[in-house]
């Protein structure tokens, strides 16, 4: 699990001694929307094979696992406390595939640990199709969500001053990530945080 001393932006773990508000070399170039970021755990070998088997092995019942991991995060639940939770949207073409969207399926679980401190709403939808990530670098992890996500025409907005933090899986890049935090700003949110299981 991920520990003190990380990045404030992204939550990646810093190793060794560091500088003072460091930032780390993941988010130099990002410029990020959001404010701050949690991240429950590092993308190694056995927190890739267990997200690969959750999303491309369909693998559903593995969602109360990973939120249990999540949960037993001394730090990970009361970041989302009394905050809004958006789960990264899948295309609809992706969640038929699949059968289920990922993030949902795990804030859908890793909620009952803490019932009532924080409310998931689908705030944002994916409305361009993109092939996988897994394997695509930086820049074209930036083109392919360019255009690929927008508000959700039929759900309310919260106050603006209300917090929220966006939910993934894997923060990577931070690309989607950021992204998604951009449409919510453009929507006059002003308190955006971001959340994943995994930094990799």
């Amino acid at each position: 699990m991920i520990r003190d001393p990380r990045c404030p932006v992204c939550g990646h773990p810093f190793f060794g001694e560091i500088e003072e508000s460091p930032i780390c070399q993941h988010c130099e170039w990002l410029n990020p929307v959001f404010q701050s970021g949690r991240c429950g755990y590092l993308l190694t070998r056995d927190t890739r094979t267990l997200l690969h088997s959750f999303k491309y092995q369909k693998k559903a019942y593995l969602a109360p696992d990973i939120a249990n991991l999540l949960a037993n995060i001394p730090d990970f639940l009361p970041f989302l406390e009394n905050a809004i939770v958006i789960p990264v949207p899948l295309h609809p073409k992706k969640m038929r595939m699949r059968g289920f969207n990922q993030t949902e399926e795990i804030l859908k679980y890793l909620h009952r640990f803490s019932p009532g401190t924080f409310e998931i709403r689908p705030l944002l939808k994916r409305v361009r199709y993109t092939d996988s990530q897994t394997r695509a670098d930086r820049k074209q992890r930036l083109d392919r969500v360019k255009g690929a996500f927008a508000l959700a025409q039929k759900e309310p907005m919260p106050p603006r001053e209300k917090r929220c933090v966006i939910f993934d899986d894997v923060f990577t890049t931070g690309a989607t990530l950021n992204t998604c935090s951009r449409i919510l700003a453009q929507a006059g949110l002003q308190d955006i945080d971001v959340a994943a299981f995994a930094h990799g």
